[in-house]
């Protein structure tokens, strides 16, 4: 007989999940099975979250936040977008939001963290990605309101959620899981130092050694050892560097072309410099990946948190991870 201690120390272990995940692994039928889930929500020990796929909505334990955005793929087209937009961008105002956006920024609270500041005398809103740490959230709404850094900003207590008056039939199956994203727009360029490369062609020598473009050596003058220590891994293995972004020291995003027998496949990367990788760093990486409908590959100095090392073939398992 199954208990709900077994159930939720599963959901603790293993989670975020769906009921289906609870009916296959302990062999429950759908009614026992989102009965157990449903008493662990009651009792505090499990969240739900406000995604769903068909009827059935994703449970998870503190901590597992970051990994539920390896279930975008289940939010109808606006929603996701939305919540991508307030995961590339950390912070959103607002007032700048649609009818939809603003819905769905008090929807979802397991991503969207409401964040109230006072200047001259007027309230503003703002929304923070949940990871986000206040520090970085004030220097950022500092920068994007042009707010001088010898000057307060007063916290206010974030305003009540208001009533949703849009009727929406959250119950109802996505016809499709890949949707096209939208363009994804206002990001707020001064917040990073970006250098981004596109490469004209893809050459390679008949013996499968890549010929060094401009890309490769732009590449190659970036000021850090990190960014030389890529490069000889991608030179050593043939790999083309079709884009880059350095978003700070210790950390690039690109578009590479791996070599198959079929010709170059092309891959979005996140490449850290850092001593430990945790969940979320893989899990904002994949995201990334589906935004640009890219498989995804994470290359990195550090090692792998026990926690994430053990979620690598479940959670994981779409993703190319290389240490260096």
């Amino acid at each position: 007989m199954v208990s709900k201690e077994e159930i939720y120390e599963f959901v603790k272990n293993n989670g975020p999940v769906l009921t289906t995940t609870i009916v296959k692994e302990f062999r429950l039928n759908s009614v026992y099975a989102g009965a157990y889930l449903a008493e662990l929500v009651s009792d505090k020990k499990i969240k739900v979250s406000n995604i769903r796929s068909g009827t059935s909505p994703v449970y998870y334990h503190d901590g597992q936040e970051s990994s539920l955005v390896n279930f975008f793929s289940y939010l109808p087209a606006e929603e996701r977008d939305s919540l991508s937009q307030l995961f590339q961008t950390r912070i959103l105002e607002d007032v700048s939001l649609s009818t939809q956006a603003k819905i769905t920024m008090r929807r979802f609270k397991e991503f969207a963290v409401p964040l109230g500041v006072t200047v001259d005398n007027k309230h503003h809103l703002f929304w923070k990605w949940n990871t986000l740490q206040d520090q970085e959230a004030e220097a950022m709404i500092r920068q994007y309101m042009q707010i001088p850094s010898e000057k307060t900003i007063p916290s206010i207590p974030s305003p009540p959620q208001e009533k949703q008056t849009v009727s929406l039939d959250w119950q109802k199956k996505f016809e499709e899981l890949a949707v096209s994203h939208k363009s994804l727009k206002g990001e707020l360029e001064s917040l990073k130092k970006t250098k981004k490369i596109t490469e004209a062609s893809r050459n390679f020598k008949e013996e499968g050694q890549m010929t060094l473009t401009d890309t490769h050596q732009q590449f190659i003058a970036e000021p850090h050892e990190f960014t030389k220590r890529l490069h000889g891994f991608f030179k050593e293995r043939s790999i083309a560097i079709l884009e880059y972004t350095v978003i700070k020291a210790g950390e690039i995003d690109l578009l590479v072309s791996l070599p198959t027998a079929l010709g170059g496949t092309t891959y979005y990367c996140k490449a850290k410099d850092r001593k430990r990788i945790g969940e979320g760093d893989l899990s904002s990486a994949l995201l990334c990946g589906q935004l640009k409908h890219l498989p995804t590959a994470f290359i990195t100095t550090g090692a792998l948190s026990k926690k994430t090392e053990e979620m690598m073939d479940k959670q994981f398992q779409s993703l190319l991870f290389k240490r260096l």
